[in-house]
């Protein structure tokens, strides 16, 4: 867990209110009362259990889990000095992974792929495979690709928090911050 979240929390003597979720779930700006929320999930609600990449969050209907991605994909910051408002306030947010352009290194490696696709002999194991299993060529580009350290790049599996999106030709990479996912208010417990 990143080291500004932990030392956020380490005492459990602080509650969390979520002001934005991504998925529609409940929004505070559209649904004040939070009337579309879990009774679990509504208000303010304290740390409950702590684990490395995770935060239970307890209230008097239930918990939830907080998950804690990666360092680059969370800000954690004050909002509110104790010094003005006699108490701290803290906004955490978590990010999806962002998209970032193909390296120099990478762009490389698929087009040595590609030059090798473009021999005759791949092409004619190419449509072989279409009437068989297709392993041929696949194993072939798996083994390219592994050979370079980048399976990633065949948009197959995530390697290293990367994997390639062929939709948009573009690294899906979690040390890249992409679109908000979720925004918490996070206060000193108030008694």
């Amino acid at each position: 867990m990143i080291k500004a979240v932990r030392s956020l929390i380490e005492n459990k003597d602080v509650e969390f209110k979520c002001l934005y979720n991504m998925y529609g779930e409940f929004d505070i700006k559209f649904d004040k009362n939070q009337t579309k929320l879990p009774p679990r999930m509504r208000g303010w609600r304290r740390v409950g259990r702590i684990q490395t990449n995770k935060i239970t969050l307890v209230n008097d209907y239930g918990e939830s889990w907080l998950d804690i991605p990666r360092k680059a994909l969370v800000d954690c910051e004050k909002v509110i000095d104790k010094r003005e408002y006699g108490y701290d306030v803290w906004c955490l947010r978590t990010y999806l992974a962002g998209y970032r352009d193909l390296n120099a290194e990478e762009k490389m490696i698929k087009r040595g792929w590609e030059k090798i696709m473009e021999d005759p002999r791949m092409q004619k194991l190419r449509e072989d495979d279409v009437h068989t299993d297709g392993s041929q060529t696949y194993y072939m580009e798996k083994r390219y690709f592994a050979d370079h350290n980048a399976e990633y790049l065949m948009g197959l599996e995530q390697q290293k928090g990367m994997i390639f999106d062929f939709n948009n030709r573009l690294i899906r990479d979690e040390n890249v911050k992409g679109d908000l996912e979720l925004e918490y208010i996070v206060r000193k417990i108030q008694k």
